[in-house]
């Protein structure tokens, strides 16, 4: 998650804000880029684009 989350530019500098260092940005407690959409500090469809790839990535595994 942390790798994908890195090709999205507006996510990278949030990633070392979360609570966990394992963070997908799903629904964990404490993650700075749900707290950034949730601020309207993040864009609502670049934010569902990478949840759309990550549901993508994991349906491969």
């Amino acid at each position: 998650a942390a790798e994908l989350a890195g090709y999205f530019p507006e996510m990278r500098a949030l990633l070392n804000q979360c609570r966990y260092h394992n963070c997908r940005h799903v629904h964990e407690p404490g993650c700075a880029v749900i707290e950034a959409v949730d601020q309207g500090k993040l864009a609502v469809p670049r934010y569902e684009s990478y949840l759309s790839m990550l549901a993508d990535e994991d349906n491969r595994h």
